[in-house]
This record gives C-alpha cells, structure tokens and sequence, in this order.
C-alpha cells in the first residue's frame, strides 16, 4: 500500500479531530515554521520524537591542482529520533516482506532522458575552447533519466518516498566551473510537496 499523501494525511486528521482541512493544514504549517525557528536547540514532536541536527560525514576529494588528497566536512544532516514509546508502536508487528512492498511501491519515477550540451557561442569562451564533438569523455549534462552517480548511489527521500532525479550538471568544464575534483550537481524533485533537494558528488 502506497503512503498517504499530505492532502490525505490532512483529510484523515480533520476527521478524526472534527477540525476542517483548512484548519489543519494551519496547525501543520505553523508546527512548521515552529520548528524551523527551534531546530538548532533540537525541536520535540509531542508523543513522537525529536528532530535534531547533526554533523555530515567527512569525505575525501583530490586537489586538481596538487593531486593532495584532503578532507572537507560534510553537510549537516537533520535526524529524527523517535521515543522508545513510538519506536515500539510502530515496529509492533511489521513484517520484513511488508516493508520491502511498501519500498516497491514508493518507488520514484524516471522522467524521459535528454541530454544536455554547450552551443556553438558557448564553446567561443575560453573555459569552453578546448570542448568539441569528438571529445573522448563527453559532457554528461542531462534531465531526466537514471543519476550517473559518481561515487556509491544515494537513495533521496521526501514525503516518506523517493524524490524523482531531474537533472545532473557535470562541472568538468573549466577551471571557473569545477566543483571540487570534477564534481557533479544532482537535482531531484519531490511529487507530493514540490520542494526541491540538490547533492554533489566527486571523485
């Protein structure tokens, strides 16, 4: 069975809580904007669990210029920790093959594959010069299709299912559009909410 989307989730609690949808999606919004403002002290959802912000896992990159190898931070990442009260409930009599169904069904879709490449005025630049037709490692700018992942694949989620893969950007164009060591920007797009979620990889 497929997740509730947010409409559904809002119908389901206006019936159960005799409010109006209306007033629901308000309640929803606000706890929202509440937890924005107080997420960086970490923000307790009553009767589930905290949401709490923490560090990304460093990874290493190679310097183009010196072939040193070095380490960044990575992003901070938002974690929810649910109570054990919660946890419970909820892995209470849930079976392996029902989780694996429900994975299959939240599966995101694949947009139609169109591949993307400089024009003739924007080979004229200098970052673009040494760019032609005949190039053994061609750009792989594109939308739609399956993510080229540099390094090992990443399951993006929102709205309790995967985000549908957009688009990808390669900067291995020039120095002055180089993202760490030939990096590659990945945009992805949520059905349910419309919000949008960007990553980088590189090698």
């Amino acid at each position: 069975m497929a997740c509730l989307s947010r409409q559904q989730v809002m119908e389901r609690i206006a019936l159960d809580s005799h409010l109006s949808v209306e007033q629901v999606d308000k309640v929803l919004v606000a706890l929202k904007e509440l937890a924005i403002q107080e997420i960086h002290n970490g923000f307790l959802l009553p009767g589930f669990g905290e949401l709490v912000i923490s560090p990304g896992a460093d990874f290493e990159f190679r310097n183009p210029a010196t072939g040193q190898i070095m380490k960044l931070p990575g992003p901070p990442c938002i974690e929810f920790v649910p109570d054990s009260a919660t946890r419970d409930t909820f892995l209470s009599g849930v079976k392996i093959d029902e989780i694996k169904d429900s994975e299959q069904v939240q599966m995101a879709r694949v947009l139609p594959q169109i591949r993307l490449a400089p024009n003739q005025e924007d080979r004229r630049s200098s970052d673009l010069a040494d760019l032609s037709d005949s190039v053994s490692t061609p750009l792989r700018n594109k939308l739609g299709g399956e993510p080229d992942w540099i390094q090992d694949p990443v399951r993006v989620t929102c709205c309790a299912r995967e985000m549908t893969f957009y688009g990808q950007f390669d900067s291995e164009i020039g120095d002055e559009f180089e993202i760490l060591d030939a990096g590659m920007v990945y945009v992805f797009i949520c059905d349910d909410c419309y919000q949008s979620r960007s990553l980088v990889q590189c090698y």
